[in-house]
């Protein structure tokens, strides 16, 4: 069964079985959708959603795999300073009838860290990633056309890593050395 376009309680309802043809845009006279409004409710768990009609942007907030802190922490997505997003993972933006300020970070310790903001054209559907920095206090990357944006951080702490390694070999080859020769 294929998934049913669900309307917000705001808007128009749809004769049953419609579904939003490409590059369908609600009428502008119309409320914006709630925040995380789902559209496609009894979309199969995991199941791409069908095209999301309004404007058919969406966002994917990620993190570093070793910086592994932040998944104790909810990243905010908010568009003109209202939020519209919470969570990992990918979710749906709302349409907007002129150009709008993405911005998202990550509440950690008091501090909005990893922030980081782009303005979506008005009526244009984006894919836009956000990757929040592999250093908290540096700012996030945003990219568009579903590219996934390089760690704000990463060469750093990655450099980091390989010196800490090849000093942690060296302690241990002069210890063994030591014990060796007596």
């Amino acid at each position: 069964m294929a998934a049913r376009f669900t309307p917000p309680p705001s808007w128009p309802p749809v004769p049953d079985g419609w579904t939003p043809p490409p590059g369908w845009q609600p009428d502008p006279s119309w409320p914006p959708a709630p925040p995380g409004w789902n559209f496609y409710p009894d979309a199969a768990p995991g199941a791409p959603a069908p095209g999301i009609p309004v404007g058919g942007s969406r966002i994917t907030l990620g993190h570093p795999s070793q910086a592994f802190i932040y998944e104790a922490c909810t990243p905010q997505v908010s568009l003109d300073g209202s939020l519209v997003a919470r969570g990992w993972g990918t979710h749906p933006l709302p349409v907007t009838p002129v150009d709008a300020t993405l911005q998202v970070h990550v509440p950690y310790l008091g501090t909005k860290a990893g922030r980081a903001s782009v303005v979506l054209p008005a009526g244009q559907g984006v894919e836009l990633r956000y990757e929040a920095p592999s250093v908290v206090f540096l700012r996030g990357a945003i990219a568009g056309g579903g590219e996934k944006p390089r760690s704000p951080g990463y060469r750093g702490v990655m450099t980091l890593n390989w010196i800490a390694i090849g000093v942690a070999a060296i302690a241990v080859a002069v210890v063994v050395t030591m014990l060796l020769t007596g």
